[in-house]
């Protein structure tokens, strides 16, 4: 997996040739080329995400898990997350389980996230979600996530249609930091998938985490050229004395 940088974030740009040009990745840079040269930018930004309630705030909807709801699970000593294998919609962990760190959500400090007392099996659907793309387009999945219990951090892994998508990922080792890592994803002559996020944990113990601000969102690019044309200039200059 890929950790998050500023790459697809925002809008990014990529010039060629990259001689005789300061910070080629900038919209406007200055060249300086020594003869006449065709300069093109590829523009790249990340489009809307195609995921309902990514960011929960519609409470627990929207979604499918292998895992069990907490508050219908009859809880245990430590609230509704007592047992491995179970989540909860809550604006703060501990509200879920009272070992669980004091944390706020990540889109507003405020709304909801799902949180997870994670399960030790292989592969397990955290969440999943069947969605609507586009054919033969870039797109970008990614979520956000936090450890809420010391020890034992999350591993996770993206899967689209049941196939796992690049390298597992870990979350933080201490709690309430929020980590983005993201994934991207050639969509093909496909019009529909199911994307999941899957556990890869299977030590017992810890595993304790929260999403929020999933997102799976195309990647739109587009390209221009422009010409900077170079003069010879040199030539005698007479003069009268």
């Amino acid at each position: 997996s890929s950790a998050a940088s500023d790459v697809y974030k925002r809008q990014t740009y990529s010039w060629t040739p990259n001689t005789w040009i300061t910070t080629p990745s900038t919209a406007n840079p200055t060249v300086t080329p020594p003869t006449t040269t065709t300069y093109t930018v590829v523009g790249s930004i990340l489009g809307n995400s195609v995921i309902t309630n990514g960011d929960f705030s519609n409470g627990n909807s929207g979604f499918s898990t292998e895992y069990i709801y907490g508050p219908n699970s009859g809880g245990g000593p430590w609230g509704d997350l007592s047992d491995e294998g179970t989540y909860a919609i809550v604006t703060n962990p501990n509200l879920a389980h009272t070992n669980f760190a004091n944390c706020d959500d990540h889109t507003t400090g405020f709304g909801n996230m799902l949180v997870v007392n994670g399960s030790a099996t292989l592969n397990q659907e955290v969440w999943c979600q069947t969605i609507a793309i586009q054919e033969n387009t870039t797109y970008q999945f990614s979520t956000w996530i936090p450890s809420v219990e010391l020890g034992n951090p999350a591993e996770l892994q993206f899967s689209i249609n049941g196939t796992l998508l690049g390298s597992t990922f870990t979350a933080p080792s201490g709690t309430c930091i929020w980590e983005q890592f993201f994934q991207t994803w050639e969509s093909g002559n496909n019009t529909s998938v199911e994307i999941c996020i899957v556990n890869q944990n299977v030590s017992v113990g810890g595993n304790d985490f929260a999403l929020d601000d999933i997102s799976f969102s195309p990647i739109l690019t587009a390209e221009s050229s422009v010409t900077v044309y170079v003069s010879d200039i040199s030539g005698a200059v007479s003069y009268t004395q």
